[in-house]
């Protein structure tokens, strides 16, 4: 028999300070408490995926992401990472798919940045950081995924004196605190 401690809001609000004191065991160990309470919880699904990806089981964090917005396919934030994490794994037509479904965000930023990915996407490193500067020029929704966004424009300054292909453009997987808005819409 196992004993349930805290409900699911406090498993998920335990994972996200453990996960902010580097106690990334204790915050795994809480969100799957948070996943036994409510399997279909797709916030729960969605940090188990964030940070599976975050400990570099990218494969297994994309599955998560993708069965939470099976469940729910409006967490527009959840998407843009999804699709960061396809494109850091050379899984362009994928990654696409999910950068077009951002193309209707009312976040105008958003929208940018999914344009700027898409262009990564199809080897156009300049085009993505034309995106990227007209997306960080817009009013941040999501701070952290400016500040995200931000390093990357700066990265692709710095090779701009050549051109890139996909493969050889950065890493553009974010696994910061700033997409974790996109996942905390708990049940409680």
């Amino acid at each position: 028999m196992h004993t349930t401690m805290f409900d699911t809001e406090e498993y998920v609000h335990l994972a996200l300070h453990a996960r902010t004191k580097g106690e990334v065991h204790a915050a795994l160990h809480y969100l799957h408490e948070a996943q036994r309470l409510e399997p279909e919880n797709v916030s729960v699904i969605m940090l188990l995926g964030w940070q599976h990806a975050e400990l570099g089981m990218i494969d297994r964090g994309i599955r998560e992401m993708e069965r939470g917005l099976k469940i729910d396919p409006r967490m527009e934030y959840a998407r843009f990472q999804l699709g960061t994490l396809l494109l850091d794994r050379r899984r362009h037509s994928e990654a696409s798919e999910q950068f077009h479904r951002l193309k209707g965000s009312e976040d105008p930023a958003l929208r940018s940045y999914a344009d700027a990915m898409l262009a990564l996407t199809e080897s156009d490193p300049a085009a993505a950081r034309a995106k990227l500067a007209v997306g960080l020029a817009q009013r941040q929704m999501n701070p952290m995924l400016a500040q995200s966004m931000k390093a990357l424009f700066e990265s692709l300054a710095k090779g701009s004196g050549e051109a890139k292909t996909a493969a050889e453009t950065p890493e553009v997987a974010d696994t910061s605190p700033g997409f974790l808005g996109a996942y905390r819409k708990t049940a409680g």
